[in-house]
């Protein structure tokens, strides 16, 4: 998950959340109930894009310090 790393390194967190943002990820990809493996190969480039925001957001709201917290509107 390079985008996550780029991200990281973008609004400077830690690798920790980064990580972190992986794994929620990871789980949300191999949950079966949400979806189906060919749904997720279907899926656009913004829906994507758009999970992993979202993912990177809880990750940094879950890890970070105060001072280092990513708004909505930054990214």
């Amino acid at each position: 998950m390079k985008q996550f790393f780029t991200m990281g390194t973008h609004f400077k967190q830690r690798t920790k959340t980064t990580n972190i943002g992986s794994e929620i990820m990871d789980r949300f990809v191999l949950d079966k109930r949400t979806q189906s493996m060919e749904e997720y190969a279907s899926m656009s480039a913004k829906l994507v894009n758009m999970v992993l925001t979202t993912c990177f957001l809880i990750a940094s709201k879950y890890d970070e310090i105060d001072d280092q917290l990513v708004c909505i509107n930054d990214v």
